[in-house]
C-alpha cells in the first residue's frame, strides 16, 4: 500500500517538478521578401536543447540530449501531397470581422498586463514595418506595442494603414518557467474581455456542429 502511494505521488509530482526547471531561449529572425532566422532552447541547463533553423525557404531542426545531437528528418513530400489532394474542410473559425467585435479598452489592457508579466524575463528587440488588411487591427496591435515599448522591450516599429505588409528584424532572448507561464496564461485566458472571445467561438463551433 505504501509503495502505490509513494508510485502515485512520484507520477503526480514528478511532472510538475520538471515544469518547474526553467527553460531559456534565442531568437534572431527577419520576416521580408526572404525570410532566415535561427533559435535555441534549452531546458535543465542544457540537459536538453533544440535548434531550429531556417534559411533559403530550408528549415532544419535539431534536437539534443546532453552531448547527443540528432537532425531530425524533414516531412515527406507524400504527406503534403495528401494534404493538398484531400478535401477542404469549411473553416469554421471566426475571422477577425467577428473578433474585431470584441476589441476594447479593457482587452487591450489584459494584452498588455499579460505581455507586461514577462518583462523582467525577456529581453526584445525589434525593428520594421508592419501592415495588415484592416486598419483597426493595426490600430490594434499599434496599441499594443506601444504600451509594451519599455523597460526591456526594444520596439522601433512603424504601422502601415494603407496596405499589407511585414519587414521584420529583432532578436529575442529569456529564462522562463513553463509552469509559471501555464498559470498566467490560464489566467489571461478567464479574464472577462478575453472570456467572451473563446467563449464566442465555442457556441459557434457547437452550433455549427449541431446544425450538421
Amino acid at each position: 500500500m505504501n509503495l502505490l502511494i509513494v508510485t502515485l505521488g512520484v507520477i503526480i509530482l514528478l511532472p510538475l517538478a520538471l515544469l518547474l526547471v526553467p527553460v531559456t531561449f534565442q531568437a534572431q529572425a527577419c520576416l521580408a521578401e526572404k525570410t532566415a532566422g535561427e533559435a535555441r532552447m534549452a531546458w535543465a541547463g542544457g540537459l536538453f536543447a533544440a535548434r531550429f533553423v531556417f534559411a533559403n525557404s530550408k528549415p532544419d531542426f535539431f534536437v539534443r540530449f546532453g552531448i547527443w545531437e540528432k537532425r531530425l528528418p524533414k516531412a515527406g513530400s507524400h504527406s503534403k501531397q495528401k494534404k493538398i489532394s484531400g478535401t477542404k474542410k469549411p473553416n469554421k473559425q471566426m475571422n477577425f470581422r467577428q473578433v474585431k467585435a470584441f476589441i476594447n479598452t479593457s482587452l487591450l489592457k489584459e494584452v498588455c498586463r499579460f505581455l507586461n508579466r514577462f518583462q523582467r524575463s525577456l529581453n526584445l528587440s525589434l525593428e520594421g514595418e508592419y501592415g495588415t488588411d484592416d486598419p483597426a487591427l493595426t490600430g490594434f496591435i499599434a496599441g499594443i506595442l506601444a504600451a509594451l515599448n519599455s523597460g526591456r522591450f526594444s520596439l522601433h516599429l512603424h504601422p502601415n494603414f494603407s496596405e499589407t505588409t511585414l519587414n521584420l528584424r529583432g532578436e529575442i532572448s529569456g529564462r522562463l518557467i513553463p509552469m509559471v507561464l501555464i498559470c498566467q496564461f490560464f489566467v489571461f485566458l478567464l479574464a472577462a474581455s478575453v472570456r467572451k472571445i473563446w467563449w464566442s467561438a465555442l457556441k459557434q463551433k457547437f452550433t455549427i456542429k449541431g446544425v450538421c
